[in-house]
């Protein structure tokens, strides 16, 4: 543990004078609070069009899943290990689809983020490019 320590802080220091970034702060009690919680629940996963999802050796992959559940319409609760039910707010219309979160403290409270994959956006498949653009002029 104290050698990562060590390596972590030589890589920030080289990182300040490379990259330009601020100089390396220790972490403070109460301040940065936190931690990540990687999926409690073992599920099988599945192709896009409905098969199995297969590993090398030809068994089903099983990944790791947050179990959350909903008891009302305004909140819900995720199982966290060590700690059991954890409840908070929701701030969207669905349940979140997530493998991991991250639990921290800020601002005097608990929040919660959960690390979801987002769907992909179709693009526009016109293939035009629009006379704006092609003369370098912005329009209007």
């Amino acid at each position: 543990m104290q050698q990562q320590a060590l390596k972590d802080f030589a890589r920030a220091k080289t990182a300040k004078f490379t990259s330009g970034f601020g100089e390396p702060r220790w972490r403070k009690k109460y301040v940065h609070e936190g931690f990540r919680v990687i999926g409690t629940d073992s599920v099988p996963e599945f192709e896009a069009d409905g098969s199995p999802k297969l590993n090398a050796k030809g068994t089903q992959v099983i990944g790791r899943s947050v179990v959350v559940r909903r008891p009302n319409g305004r909140w819900a609760q995720v199982k966290v290990p060590g700690c059991g039910w954890v409840r908070f707010r929701l701030t969207r219309a669905e349940l979140p689809k997530a493998k991991t979160f991250r639990v921290t403290f800020r601002n005097g409270q608990w929040h919660i983020a959960f690390a979801v994959i987002p769907e992909p956006v179709d693009a526009a498949a016109t293939g035009e490019v629009s006379p704006a653009r092609r003369s370098g002029r912005r329009p209007g």
